[in-house]
């Protein structure tokens, strides 16, 4: 065999390889833009639910009473280290 038909071998493996590589890639670039587009709208949702902002702050609320109130436990943190 000579050089020539070693390097056009050569080349062909390695187009044959890349046009794999290329092909995985964008079947996965198309699955992940799926997931982030899910994503992106699920977040959007739950930004612009008056009802969900309404449950988080009370609950912040109620752990901020637990803990005796946000000054205290700063003060707490301040005087232990």
């Amino acid at each position: 065999m000579n050089v020539r038909a070693l390097t056009s071998t050569y080349a062909c493996v390695c187009v044959c390889v890349c046009m794999y590589v290329c092909g995985y890639l964008q079947e996965n670039a198309r699955t992940i833009n799926v997931a982030v587009d899910i994503i992106n709208r699920a977040c959007k949702d739950l930004k612009g639910n008056a009802k969900l902002t309404s449950v988080l702050e009370l609950v912040v609320s109620l752990g901020n009473y637990m803990n005796g109130g946000v000054f205290s436990l700063c003060l707490h943190y301040a005087f232990v280290q």
